[in-house]
């Protein structure tokens, strides 16, 4: 989860790039460009839009796997006592 917190910034400005220019009023030159002018325009805030359900999905995507550890952490436990 932490590198999505990393990589998400990335990710928001590689989908403004692409995005065509009906759909972005500004063209942007580079990433740079692109992560100077949303900061200034929208604020840093705007390259962590859409974290919430991104994370949520991470969470769930690993949550049968916390739940296997717990319960084969569960299963050593009583084969060991």
């Amino acid at each position: 989860m932490t590198g999505t917190l990393i990589t998400h910034p990335l990710d928001t400005i590689r989908l403004r790039m692409a995005l065509p220019k009906a759909f972005c009023a500004q063209g942007y030159s580079g990433m740079v460009s692109a992560f100077s002018t949303v900061s200034a325009r929208e604020g840093v805030g705007a390259l962590y839009k859409g974290l919430g359900p991104t994370m949520a999905g991470r969470g769930l995507h690993s949550f049968p796997f916390q739940l296997n550890l717990s319960s084969s952490a569960h299963r050593t436990t009583q084969l060991n006592s």
